[in-house]
């Protein structure tokens, strides 16, 4: 099993927190993907829902902060990176020693989405070191159904709460919609 003593597991906070997301690394992902993650940034600006992360590495994560822009949302990238700033209209706070852990400290959920096999170990490593936020896992191929069991399994080591913390939505309404209801519960 991959947990050897409990999990810490950070407060369910509300919708009010930030969200972040993991999207995958490199330039070789497809438009559709790239698609989702600019409609997903637009969908959560549209929720008034901030974004924070570390410096968007990949057409992917680009577009998903240029999205939440696009319509007038707030995205905050924490960069360890002084001279960082592709992303006009972003707000940065650099200086700080690590951007990952630092970014994802401040989120309240996480948005995902699929990721090529490169981007699994990095997905499971923020998540855990996030101390298991909720993570809204956007499946509109199936792609993530094929890691459920092994994320419930081994990854939650059997513990309920963290497995209930897995949002897999076909649509980010739907994702949305349990989100909702995990945080009200």
């Amino acid at each position: 099993m991959f947990f050897k003593k409990k999990i810490k597991m950070v407060k369910l906070s509300g919708l009010d927190r930030p969200a972040g997301f993991l999207v995958p690394h490199g330039e070789d992902v497809s438009a559709k993907l790239i698609s989702l993650a600019h409609s997903c940034g637009e969908f959560l600006a549209s929720k008034g829902t901030q974004i924070v992360c570390p410096t968007p590495r990949g057409e992917t994560g680009i577009a998903l902060a240029t999205g939440a822009l696009s319509i007038g949302g707030k995205v905050k990238i924490i960069s360890t990176d002084a001279e960082a700033g592709p992303i006009e209209g972003a707000e940065y706070q650099s200086g700080v020693e690590e951007e990952l852990n630092s970014a994802f400290a401040e989120v309240g959920h996480i948005w995902v989405l699929p990721p090529s096999m490169n981007d699994l170990q990095r997905y499971l490593e923020v998540w855990t070191n996030a101390a298991f936020p909720p993570l809204v896992c956007l499946d509109p191929n199936n792609e993530f159904m094929l890691l459920r069991g092994f994320v419930e399994d081994v990854v939650c080591d059997g513990n309920a709460k963290a497995a209930q913390r897995l949002i897999f939505a076909k649509s980010l309404d739907e994702g949305w919609e349990a989100l909702s209801e995990l945080m009200a519960a």
